[in-house]
């Protein structure tokens, strides 16, 4: 269930940097393959994600190395924000959300994406034993 939520609330975030606004209630034809309760819990991921915008990118920005925020593929840096909400803001495990997250870039984004997402994950969040 998870995944189909943070599949959902990553592509949100994506079209989010593109646009102001995201109506759902005229899309509900692209949602038919998400129960209510993965719907929702992606709305509150996605809603997360918009009070604290500033913050999750400044966190971002701040462990970059070598690499400025406005070079980050786009699908890279939602997935990027879909962790770090889901480890600060729903206190899901780190090893949970960054294979989730690393599981969503396979499928998304490019073959480097994986290694990415973890080494600023790691330089954000330090080793973890358990990933």
């Amino acid at each position: 269930m998870r995944r189909n939520s943070r599949d959902l609330a990553f592509k949100l975030i994506y079209e989010s940097f593109f646009t102001i606004d995201i109506d759902f209630s005229i899309r509900e034809d692209e949602f038919e393959n998400v129960s209510k309760e993965e719907f929702d819990f992606a709305i509150s991921i996605f809603e997360k994600y918009k009070e604290n915008k500033t913050d999750i990118l400044s966190k971002i920005e701040k462990n970059l190395k070598n690499y400025t925020i406005d070079r980050i593929y786009k699908l890279d840096l939602a997935l990027l924000c879909l962790i770090i909400i889901d480890i600060d803001y729903l206190q899901t495990p780190i090893a949970i959300s960054v294979n989730e997250g690393i599981e969503l870039a396979k499928i998304y984004s490019t073959e480097k994406s994986p290694k990415f997402l973890n080494g600023i994950i790691r330089t954000i969040y330090g080793e973890v034993n358990d990933w």
